[in-house]
């Protein structure tokens, strides 16, 4: 039985949309059917979590029956004895973000705001959402990097908590320690916390990213983060902790539940501070493994940012040209792009991809690919393998798109595999798809910055005779040229003509129910055509070049008319 009335919910809860948790390795090979899939979504630990953490979790397993400490006495007094501060001055919480969460909560009050900065941890604005609180995001440079000076003009008299991390995830970047100590000096004097997540502070390397504890011991207005996700590889245990002034500890541990924490993550987490081998074993293998991922990456058209992390930015511009070169194209949207409904797979194909057709890889990759995706045909529909790559799509039960998905400034065809062409590209929609995909299309394509234009039923018809189904009428004609003569003629016509006349033998049922349908506007665009190519030849056999210059420019001026939608 389902509720018949939707229950009232605050706007700003709503209104939220959830995080996207790294998918499970387990799930993602069920739900493509392989095995031996590499999660790197999430900066987890290769090596795992310490042995001794694990013998403390199956020597704790007797007692779940009882709740655990929630006083966390133990794991306090074994940090405050590593850190060189009081239990008092540490809260022991289920994983640092539930710090992230609690924080606004205790600190921010109602019509007051919280600041971080662009390309943050995208948590710290979520859950200041959660609570209602307002979250002012400074800008950052072409590095990705933010300043002082951003973080302060990004401010205003309302503001009650300063988030950063420390070194930043994604970005992998830093506030040395003077930018740190005249950030958290100027915050002071205006009453203001900054928070620091220090959640990668075992990977780095760089010697002016300041030590927490010494931030902290400096300025007591500074409130820090740190897990045992990361490093110690205990993200499946949830325990993370908070190190601030007394003040403050006594107010995060009224707002936090009574048993926060479980028994197995106290005793792992007290264990895995006791395996120094583990953790430099962790260290060291982070550092070698980021040098040899950065050395491949280099041999790429990619830009890869430097990064203190256990994890790697990557600047992906050029990724549609570089995945061609594999005959295959996965379009990565914007993180804030929402497509629910489909899943979009852009093909570029061209000979490499047919040539990658017949290779029982990506055969495979097909075959795993979710039933609700949309392939479509980015190269064209005279291509060599769009026929081979339709019947594989039709036979995983996939939705495959004929028609050209991008047409624009930048050309077609293989321009438009360059990602250059998403910007200001003109893409057209057909009015005969259901509603709902034609908004989720037109969400996706405006997010890529693109003109999105709904083609009328006449318009889409016309523009189709004009483009596609044009070239198909001569193909039928072309064939009967090119196969009278036998193969040897065939064979010296340029590859366009053999890649129309190819689709269009294929499959003539379909094309010639296509032409009937849109007869009129077919047989319109070929009078149009016999007409130019009369005016061409004239003006070839009269060796007028001014003339045909003059006759050529004007036929580019019609065209950009037709691309910019001037032309209905």
């Amino acid at each position: 039985m389902e509720l018949s009335w939707n229950p009232e919910v605050p706007g700003h809860i709503s209104s939220l949309v959830p995080y996207p948790p790294g998918k499970p390795i387990e799930e993602t090979e069920r739900e493509f059917g392989i095995t031996g899939v590499v999660k790197l979504a999430s900066n987890e630990n290769p090596l795992g979590p310490s042995p001794k953490a694990m013998a403390a979790i199956r020597d704790a397993l007797p007692n779940l029956h009882l709740y655990p400490d929630g006083s966390h006495f133990v794991l306090k007094k074994t940090l405050a004895e590593r850190l060189g501060c009081s239990s008092d001055e540490l809260c022991i919480g289920n994983g640092s973000n539930e710090f992230i969460d609690i924080l606004p909560r205790v600190f921010v009050s109602k019509g007051r705001n919280l600041v971080t900065h662009k390309a943050a941890f995208v948590i710290y604005k979520l859950c200041a959402q959660l609570q209602g609180v307002e979250c002012l995001e400074a800008p950052i440079d072409d590095n990705l990097e933010v300043t002082v000076d951003a973080l302060l003009g990004a401010m205003n008299g309302d503001t009650r908590l300063v988030v950063l991390a420390n070194p930043n995830n994604p970005t992998g970047n830093f506030l040395a320690a003077a930018e740190v100590d005249r950030l958290a000096t100027e915050l002071a004097r205006r009453h203001i916390l900054l928070v620091l997540d220090y959640a990668y502070w075992e990977y780095v390397t760089d010697k002016s990213i300041p030590d927490p504890m010494v931030v902290y011991r400096k300025h007591a207005n500074v409130i820090v983060l740190r897990t045992f996700s990361k490093v110690y590889g205990l993200a499946g245990t949830r325990v993370g902790y908070l190190i601030a002034d007394k003040k403050i500890t006594a107010m995060v541990e009224r707002a936090r539940q009574p048993f926060n924490v479980s028994s197995l993550a106290l005793v792992a987490a007290v264990a895995a501070l006791g395996d120094h081998e583990h953790l430099e074993r962790s260290v060291k293998l982070n550092i070698s493994s980021k040098a040899e991922l950065e050395k491949r990456l280099a041999r790429y058209p990619v830009r890869v940012f430097p990064s203190q992390g256990n994890f790697l930015l990557v600047d992906m511009k050029r990724a549609l040209r570089f995945c061609r070169k594999e005959g295959w194209v996965y379009h990565v949207a914007r993180a804030d792009l929402e497509v629910q409904t489909y899943n979009l797979l852009c093909v570029v194909a061209l000979p490499e991809a047919v040539m990658a057709l017949r290779d029982a890889k990506v055969k495979e990759m097909i075959s795993r690919l979710p039933s609700n995706t949309i392939v479509t045909d980015v190269f064209s529909s005279k291509s060599r393998g769009t026929l081979e790559l339709a019947r594989l799509c039709a036979a995983h039960g996939l939705r495959f798109g004929w028609s050209h998905p991008l047409a624009g400034r930048e050309g077609s065809g293989a321009a438009s595999a360059d990602p250059a062409i998403f910007s200001g590209a003109l893409v057209l929609v057909d009015s005969g798809a259901p509603t709902t995909v034609r908004s989720e299309l037109t969400r996706f394509w405006q997010a890529l910055d693109c003109k999105v234009e709904l083609l009328s039923t006449a318009v889409h018809q016309k523009r189709m005779a004009m483009g596609s189904h044009l070239m198909h009428v001569l193909a039928y004609s072309l064939m009967h040229v090119l196969e009278k003569d036998g193969e040897g003629c065939g064979k010296s016509a340029s590859p366009s003509v053999l890649g129309i006349t190819r689709v269009a033998k294929s499959n003539p049922d379909a094309w010639a129910s296509i032409l009937f349908s849109n007869r009129k506007e077919v047989l319109s665009a070929v009078t149009c055509l016999i007409q130019g190519l009369r005016k061409t030849s004239a003006l070839l056999k009269a060796g007028d070049t001014q003339a045909l210059t003059k006759y050529l420019a004007e036929a580019q001026r019609l065209r950009l008319q037709l691309e910019s939608g001037e032309l209905k």
